[in-house]
């Protein structure tokens, strides 16, 4: 009796007790990226659902060479094909044409016909590569524009808030199957941000709670049921990645959330980094002759006060001239005045 009053109290908690959003990072999201040197660019690829995370996969495999089949399976999971196996998803990109070839190694120009339809410039095209090459060949062309379109677009992202988190609350709102699950809103600027249901961050902590007070270099907007691992979750949901971001709801979580997050002072999409470059080695110079500038006025602004002391001191000194002129004057007056009445 008391053992089936225990496992119905079991139950209902479990049904109750409302789900964490479940920040991902390098340490969480697969078990040998500690010995990668692209594991931040393979956070962003697999936000991107450009690369499998433990849905499909449980390690990365960084020194490993990328084979054609794999690679079918990944672009087969970018494209959101039918399947719950990486096997599956190969299959169903050979099916698509997707990729040309499923044997042997992948090179870059079958990764370059894969992800960017070829348009990528490449000066080793027949070189193969590692799993920890692909990663940072990959990520440093997500903004590469193919049909008018990059990665980064595909996958519904759009640009995010930059600036220090002034602020994180943890709120319990429903998702649109009626689920309660506690999700985090992040204060920037006054401003209020929501945070995805599964989100991925370049960050020392999962707890979104230790982030107050710290920095944000970039950010990524996306949906929270099309974009990451929780597309897998409500794949019957009516979903619109394009969407813009709207209005935070007290009670229901938002469509479009923050799903991509640096936290630090340096970005980690090219793009954003080449602007931190031209910053620091176009922009830093001017602002040093801006800076000598200001000087060079600030020491003029301060020059009148010399020169009008200046004045006062010549002005001074022509007082005193005239003074002594006038008593010359006056004293060659009196002695020529009193030489005359003698003479009388």
């Amino acid at each position: 009796m008391f053992k089936k009053v225990g496992i119905l109290f079991s139950i209902l908690i479990l049904t109750t007790t409302p789900a964490f959003a479940h920040v991902i990072n390098e340490t969480n999201l697969l078990e040998d990226l500690s010995i990668t040197e692209a594991a931040q660019e393979v956070v962003l690829l697999s936000a991107l659902g450009v690369i499998p995370s433990q849905d499909m996969e449980q390690t990365f495999r960084p020194l490993d060479t990328l084979t054609a089949w794999d690679l079918a399976g990944w672009i087969g999971y970018y494209n959101r094909l039918e399947g719950k196996t990486l096997n599956e998803l190969s299959k169903a990109a050979v099916e698509e044409g997707l990729i040309s070839t499923i044997e042997g190694n992948a090179t870059y120009s079958l990764v370059n016909e894969a992800f960017f339809l070829g348009e990528l410039q490449l000066e080793n095209p027949n070189e193969q590569l590692t799993h920890d090459e692909f990663a940072k060949f990959v990520a440093a062309h997500v903004h590469k524009k193919v049909n008018g379109l990059s990665l980064m677009d595909k996958a519904g992202f759009m640009s995010g808030p930059t600036g220090v988190i002034e602020r994180v609350e943890r709120k319990t709102k429903k998702t649109p199957k009626g689920e309660n699950v506690n999700v985090y809103q992040l204060t920037i600027d006054g401003k209020l941000f929501e945070l995805g249901l599964h989100p991925r961050a370049i960050t020392d902590s999962v707890d979104p709670l230790v982030w107050q007070g710290q920095h944000i270099a970039e950010s990524w907007y996306g949906s929270n049921f099309d974009t990451d691992t929780a597309r897998h979750l409500h794949q019957d949901e009516d979903k619109d990645s394009h969407e813009q971001p709207v209005g935070i709801s007290e009670d229901t979580v938002a469509d479009i959330a923050l799903q991509f997050i640096v936290i630090g002072n340096r970005s980690v999409t090219p793009e954003l980094q080449a602007e931190e470059k031209a910053f620091t080695e176009e922009q830093l110079p001017q602002v040093v002759e801006t800076a000598k500038l200001d000087e060079q006025l600030s020491s003029l602004t301060t020059q009148p006060k010399s020169v009008e002391g200046s004045s006062i001191s010549t002005t001074n000194k022509s007082g005193f001239l005239a003074i002594g002129i006038v008593l010359i004057g006056g004293l060659l007056a009196f002695g020529f005045h009193k030489r005359k009445n003698s003479l009388k």
